[in-house]
């Protein structure tokens, strides 16, 4: 289970990349820019979201990218299906 600091995150970055996407991701700057969290709740929930392997960051970059990872797209998925009732 993620904070809520990172869950909130999440949606963000999906926000950002778009559904469905894997790999694809905001440059820190822009994440920074976008969400409302301190620079210590960011690097937090950042580290929360690459401990559970639904992000990787790129620092081969200029400026280290955020990369999206399939697990991650499939977590908020499952958490928006919750209780339908698709069986």
């Amino acid at each position: 289970m993620l904070s809520g600091k990172a869950l909130d995150l999440a949606y963000e970055l999906r926000a950002i990349a778009g559904p469905l996407i894997q790999g694809g991701g905001p440059p820190m700057a822009e994440l920074c820019a976008r969400t409302r969290l301190t620079h210590d709740e960011l690097r937090s929930a950042l580290k929360e979201l690459q401990d559970v392997r639904f992000i990787a960051i790129d620092p081969s970059q200029t400026e280290p990218e955020i990369l999206v990872l399939a697990p991650m797209q499939i977590y908020l998925d499952d958490l928006e299906n919750q209780g339908g009732d698709d069986l």
